[in-house]
């Protein structure tokens, strides 16, 4: 790891866990998103547990977003944590927007952490935006 430029103290104090995951598991996800051509050592070194996701796991978070319309690069490099989202949750974030009438695919590309709010919170917060008189 640290030959990749990973700093493990770093992760390793971010995510004890680390020590538990497999190698064969490491190694498959640090070559699928180095395929991606995502920033690999930026990636591990904000979101270590990373390492623990599947490569089916980030494949099909993957797949998910490009089909969105999600540069997947550019969405994990800004925010690693986009791929320990269920999907399930993601859909329903992108539903509940797109009923809205928001363009997701400029909301997700501008800010993907949008996938880690809650529909509770993104109704509140679209309430409370329309009670103000926002559009």
């Amino acid at each position: 790891l640290s030959a990749m430029g990973v700093n493990v103290p770093q992760a390793v104090n971010r995510h004890p866990a680390v020590f538990g995951y497999s190698l064969p598991n490491m190694r498959g996800s640090v070559a699928y998103l180095d395929d991606l051509g995502v920033d690999v050592r930026k990636v591990m070194n904000r979101y270590p547990a990373i390492f623990g996701l599947s490569s089916d796991n980030l494949q099909g978070t993957a797949a998910y977003l490009s089909a969105m319309g999600v540069n997947v690069p550019q969405a994990v490099n800004r925010h690693p944590a986009v791929f320990g989202y269920s999907l399930p949750n993601m859909r329903g974030s992108v539903a509940y927007l797109d009923d809205l009438g928001v363009d997701v695919r400029k909301v997700m590309n501008r800010y993907p952490a949008i996938f880690g709010l809650s529909s509770d919170n993104l109704q509140g917060t679209a309430a409370y935006l329309s009670a103000m008189g926002v559009n």
